[in-house]
Parts: C-alpha cells; structure tokens; sequence
C-alpha cells in the first residue's frame, strides 16, 4: 500500500516524520515514525470503493487499546485511515483546526470523562465546526441513537461494546444526519452563516 499524495493537509496534522529525518531512528528512508500525538492505525491508502470516507481520514479520541484497533481495522474496511489520539486532555483546538479534513470525528466518552464533560466537549466542537460528523460511544447510553435526537452533541451515538456493521450503519447515519440538520442547527445556535444552506 502506498501514501495517498495529499493525504495529510500539514505536517502537525499527520503526527509522522520521515524516519530518515529522525536520529533517534535507524528505520529505513521513507518510513514514517509515529508521535505521542498520533498513531497512525494503518497505512494511508487509496481505497476504490469509500463512500463513508471519502476524504479518507477520521479520528478517534480513545485511549489507545483493544477497541481501537479493531476500530482502525473497521473504518480501513469502509475505506478510510483512523487514527487514534490519546492524550491527557482531548486537543479541541487541534481537532477544530483539521475538521474540515475529517470524514468524522469518534468520541469515546469515557476518555473524555463523565457525561457532562463529553456532552459539553461535544457541544463545543459542535458549535465552532457544525460540519463536522461526531459519533459518540458510550456504555452509559442504553441502545444505539442513530436519530438526530442528540444533534446538538453529535451525529450517532454507540453504545459500546459495538460491532463493524452497527459502526457502519453509525457513519452512514452521521452524514445523513449532519447533511440534513445543518440548516437547523445552525439557526438553532445562531450561526447566520449556516442558515442559507
């Protein structure tokens, strides 16, 4: 497999440097290195069929585990790259400056904290980048909500555990969902550039 040309809009997005670049590697040139930042679930590829990801790239604020391999494997599956972000604290600022790059955002609510602190987390994101198609997962919620009940904080919700095809129907209904609740949501939250869509 090979990297998709234009993949990553900026450096700091893809959390990767060329291992020939980084003395602290003896990997061959062209390898790439992975960040605290990031990991990179699989390599960046073209994919034929991606309808659910067609921009190719999604992320997913998750602690680094079992699940998210299997979710980076799912989402490589529906034809796009998933990468993991880890950190102590969700980076909203990062995930606000490269939103318009993700096919959506997976949010896995006990990373973030209580409920409160992922449905206002949510809210942010939703607030500044209402483009942008959040999943959230939780195993607090009782059953799947693939309605746009909850569009205020997201697009879907997962109860987790959860397996590749409810993932898939949860991707399908975030697009439906964000296409169709952009015009009100926006008028919701006031947002007049969002009220002519």
């Amino acid at each position: 497999m090979s990297m998709q040309r234009g993949m990553f809009p900026a450096s700091d997005l893809s959390g990767v440097k060329p291992a020939a670049n980084d003395d602290r590697s003896a990997a061959p040139a062209g390898t790439l290195r992975v960040s605290d930042l990031m990991h990179l679930s699989t390599e960046m590829r073209r994919m034929d069929n991606a309808d659910l990801c067609p921009k190719g790239l999604s992320v997913l604020l998750a602690d680094s585990d079992a699940a998210s391999v299997s979710y980076r494997e799912w989402v490589a599956q529906m034809g796009g790259n998933l990468m993991v972000v880890s950190e102590a604290e969700p980076p909203m600022q990062w995930v606000l400056k490269y939103a318009d790059k993700l096919d959506f955002l997976l949010v896995d609510s006990d990373y973030i904290g209580d409920v409160e602190d992922t449905v206002d987390f949510c809210i942010q994101l939703r607030r500044a980048k209402p483009g942008l198609k959040i999943i959230l997962i939780s195993s607090e919620v009782r059953d799947d909500d693939f309605t746009t009940e909850r569009m205020m904080a997201c697009d879907a919700t997962l109860k987790a555990p959860f397996s590749e095809s409810r993932l898939r129907q949860a991707v399908a209904a975030a697009q439906r969902n964000n296409d169709q609740g952009h015009y009100s949501l926006g008028s919701r939250l006031g947002l007049s550039e969002f009220s002519d869509e």
